[in-house]
């Protein structure tokens, strides 16, 4: 949410954030500037049903991650035992098609194989073109003459980028085409020329989705994970969770309250404009109205038992939030006595 203007009045929640940490930061857009500003959360059980679900999403089993690592290889064509300090092109898409995945557990287990370091996947990269001479120099000597187009190109990659035989070298395309005179493709074509007289070593530029094997491939049993460090951070998760579901399900403790708890602030006073704040407040009892409610509670069922629903007919024109809390406290202090059915009688 990249909003960052002083004057936001509103902000809505279309569904239920995975943490209060996210919540809180989202809902402060609001009302920057001092003035009043209002955040709403809209929800379903459904969303509370899908974070929960969401606990195996984020954190797959380790028999998934491998399987994820299996099919990856085969994607990628890594040769066992291979792949160690390569990048390769990989479309997450194409590959959950072809391999029949569903995208999220994909996304999670490769973020499991990289926390403990078997690749490496970046869906945002730039890896510049690079070249490594790898061949000797009495071999070049005699190429250059057996191909003199390409010796211009040979001469400004040796004399423009030091230490090229010994280490691959960041080039750029645009600067040697420029140096030779040439269009950018022309230098492109010779470049692969070169790479495909095992001249050079010559790595195009990457601006896709780019998956790097930090290790070789091994046999997907062997993939090893560290799970007393995967099963903290699915503790940590779980934890988040729970206190996002608390936070949506209280109805009585102020939202600013609740927050500032999670936090570790347990100073904060009630803020007073919440919905639940607001709610507590419209439900205040006086001494005068709890007398004149309780009475006729007990009037009602002095002399047979009644319905709670009939019960709360009769007591016509008293809030019903304010009649449930009497019927609470005469409950709690043995005056009365309420059944499974719904049936309230005196004791």
């Amino acid at each position: 949410m990249g909003i960052d203007k002083p004057n936001v009045r509103i902000v809505i929640h279309a569904d239920a954030p995975d943490c209060i940490e996210n919540y809180y930061q989202e809902a402060g857009r609001a009302g920057r500037d001092g003035k009043k500003a209002y955040a709403v959360l809209l929800y379903s059980e459904r969303d509370i049903a899908e974070l929960n679900e969401s606990i195996s999403v984020h954190y797959p089993s380790v028999d998934e991650i491998r399987n994820v690592y299996q099919s990856v290889c085969n994607y990628l064509q890594v040769p066992s035992g291979g792949g160690e300090g390569e990048y390769y092109d990989f479309d997450i898409t194409d590959f959950t098609k072809k391999f029949r995945l569903n995208s999220r557990p994909v996304f999670y287990s490769l973020k499991a194989l990289e926390q403990d370091e078997w690749i490496s996947f970046n869906e945002q990269v730039f890896l510049p073109p690079s070249v490594q001479f790898i061949t000797n120099k009495e071999y070049l000597y005699q190429f250059e003459k057996d191909y003199p187009q390409l010796e211009p190109l040979v001469k400004t990659l040796l004399r423009s980028y030091e230490g090229i035989f010994e280490y691959p070298a960041a080039v750029s395309e645009n600067v040697i085409a420029r140096l030779l005179n040439k269009e950018n493709e022309e230098i492109k074509t010779q470049l692969t020329l070169l790479h495909h007289h095992r001249i050079i070593e010559y790595t195009s530029q990457k601006d896709t989705p780019q998956l790097f094997f930090i290790r070789n491939r091994v046999k997907a049993e062997d993939v090893s994970m560290d799970l007393k460090t995967l099963n903290s951070r699915k503790e940590n998760y779980i934890t988040r969770i729970n206190a996002m579901i608390n936070y949506i399900h209280e109805r009585a403790e102020c939202r600013s309250k609740i927050i500032a708890w999670y936090f570790g602030d347990h100073k904060v006073a009630s803020c007073g404009v919440c919905d639940n704040c607001l709610q507590q407040k419209s439900i205040r009892l006086s001494r005068e109205e709890f007398d004149h409610i309780s009475n006729r509670i007990v009037q009602s069922v002095k002399e047979r038992s009644i319905q709670t629903k009939e019960l709360l007919q009769q007591l016509a024109g008293v809030n019903k939030e304010k009649a449930w809390r009497v019927l609470s406290f005469l409950q709690a202090e043995d005056k009365i006595e309420m059944d499974h059915a719904g049936w309230i009688r005196l004791k």
